[in-house]
């Protein structure tokens, strides 16, 4: 994310900020639904054979936050309760679920 202001900005509101740039990354996947199966395989104690699978789903990775850059040569003036100037940030995304 790139911002360039040469100009003048002026806010007045409550939580009114002058300039946001911002960059995240998306959250990670979610991973599908888990199976377990169990077979007995015979009739008697002596030939009986155990079977036990699980298979569960895989979720998917978070993406990176790119760079954020703000030039500004000019005039930011802000007034009110939780304003800012400027506010740049990059911020990655979440893990994934499985």
């Amino acid at each position: 994310v790139d911002v360039i202001n040469s100009g003048t900005l002026t806010t007045t509101g409550a939580f009114s900020s002058g300039i946001i740039a911002q960059s995240i990354g998306g959250g990670g996947g979610i991973g599908g639904s888990s199976t377990a199966k169990s077979y007995n395989v015979g009739g008697s104690s002596q030939t009986s054979v155990n079977v036990n699978m699980g298979l569960a789903g895989h979720g998917g990775g978070a993406s990176e936050a790119r760079k954020v850059t703000v030039i500004n040569s000019g005039l930011i003036t802000t007034q009110g309760f939780g304003s800012s100037g400027i506010m740049a940030m990059a911020v990655g995304g979440g893990g994934g679920v499985g």
